[in-house]
């Protein structure tokens, strides 16, 4: 890996990065939007399901039935929190995991940009934004 170059300004730098600024705000704002289109277009999915059954427990028993899952409990313990504050429709219970696609997008926009450059930043966050295990 090269060691980071100065940075000189040049003209149009001030340009580039409000362009980039706005490239990546299409692209949050499009998987914002394909993810609340799909959001409720189909029935909970088994581990949905089993997640939703976990997380309505009390704390206690909640860990006590997360003992015995192949999955550590945190995100157990927030589906829980997050169904108090928001009930547990389809649409309430997906949006914590909408929360967390859009976050992932972010990242991964940020963690390229500073691993590659602002091009190839972009390209991974559209992938990031239209990968279908994702949506």
């Amino acid at each position: 890996m090269a060691l980071p170059q100065l940075s000189i300004w040049q003209p149009g730098d001030g340009l580039r990065k409000i362009k980039y600024k706005y490239h990546v705000c299409l692209i949050v704002i499009f998987s914002v939007l394909i993810r609340l289109l799909f959001l409720t277009d189909r029935y909970l999915w088994c581990d949905e399901a089993s997640s939703v059954l976990i997380s309505r427990h009390s704390v206690d028993n909640l860990l006590f039935h997360a003992a015995f899952d192949v999955h550590p409990p945190l995100y157990y313990l927030l589906l829980h929190d997050w169904m108090i504050l928001w009930g547990d429709s389809i649409a309430a219970v997906r949006s914590l995991s909408l929360l967390f696609g859009i976050l992932t997008v972010v990242l991964v926009i940020a963690l390229t940009r500073w691993l590659a450059n602002e091009r190839t930043a972009l390209l991974a966050g559209w992938f990031a934004a239209l990968m279908p295990m994702a949506v």
